[in-house]
């Protein structure tokens, strides 16, 4: 059961949708030799957590799976530290109760002060709020202790780019990809880096790797869109949003990716009803879409802006 287990650990941090299957296939083949196997049913949280975060299942389902999995690994063994932090991530992505999530984060750091996953997790929230030095702590601490992970080189990246640093950003997302990280959101963030210092010809490059290596994900064609429709090319914007749009017969799309194509392409009305469908289901992307710098231009729109509002983060772009 063990071994198992840890097969499908091994697969979670591929974050790809075939490793996510793959492990939920392992995590139930140890659940038969031992259905109540902590270990496991923590290790299920995560997989659902990050099926929802990477898109792959309606939000509602996904979390409510996560949810049960992690209060059953916690009535098994108050003491294991992976349940909490899952639940970190929930009340972060999902939930929006940031209060909650940074109780959660603290409680599983408590439990187990070297889990890297807690710490990098508990790192993202912190940069949404925009305590940059703390997130920089945690972030740093979960790459200390997992120094090999493509996944806390990119989020540390990702964090830097966040909080309008390009240059560092691009160095923990190269390491990311020399690393071997099979991550579209890795390349998606240093296309935004390399943007942001002035390489459009290798931004671009970064996206298209982005969509071939994800056979076409649905992050890496949204962010081909918007990035294109910022540089004026709104036919091929137009042609992101066709293929998103036909995308919603095989599989989840979250709302939040066609408000900011729609935007892009002046269709205002559209653009509010997607964002308040996103706010609905509770798309993960709606907090990039707060607090990246590459939706500055979405939230420049007052009546876009005052619906992400309601997730209760920090205001951006008022200086």
């Amino acid at each position: 059961a063990y071994q198992l287990y840890s097969q499908g650990r091994h697969q979670l941090n591929q974050r790809t949708p075939a490793a996510f299957n793959k492990a939920l296939d392992f995590f139930g083949q140890s659940l038969d030799l031992a259905p109540n196997y902590p270990l496991v049913h923590a290790g299920l949280a995560d997989a659902y957590f990050l099926i929802f975060a990477y898109d792959l299942m309606q939000p509602r389902d996904a979390i409510a799976r996560a949810r049960i999995a992690a209060q059953k690994a916690i009535e098994l063994d108050s003491d294991l530290a992976d349940p909490h932090a899952t639940l970190g991530g929930l009340h972060t992505y999902y939930d929006w109760a940031w209060s909650d999530a940074e109780a959660a984060f603290q409680h599983a750091l408590e439990l187990s002060p070297g889990h890297a996953t807690a710490h990098q997790w508990y790192g993202e929230l912190l940069s949404f709020l925009d305590r940059n030095s703390e997130a920089e702590h945690h972030l740093q601490t979960a790459l200390h202790l997992d120094p090999l992970s493509p996944v806390a080189h990119t989020m540390t990246g990702w964090h830097f780019l966040r909080s309008g640093q390009p240059e560092a950003a691009l160095k923990y997302l190269t390491q990311a990809e020399e690393l071997g990280s099979n991550n579209d959101f890795t390349y998606v963030c240093a296309a935004h880096a390399r943007r942001a210092l002035g390489d459009e010809d290798r931004a671009v490059e970064m996206l298209l790797k982005a969509r071939e290596q994800w056979n076409d994900s649905v992050l890496s064609v949204a962010s081909w869109g918007h990035v294109h429709a910022q540089k004026g090319k709104l036919d091929v914007a137009e042609a992101a949003l066709k293929q998103l749009i036909a995308k919603q017969s095989e599989g989840y799309v979250p709302q939040a990716y066609l408000a900011a194509l729609y935007h892009d392409l002046g269709d205002e009305a559209t653009a509010v009803a997607c964002l308040k469908e996103a706010i609905r289901r509770h798309d993960a992307e709606l907090i990039f879409m707060a607090v990246m710098p590459g939706y500055t231009s979405v939230r420049a729109n007052p009546r876009l802006n005052s619906l992400i509002s309601v997730l209760g983060l920090p205001a951006k772009d008022s200086h």
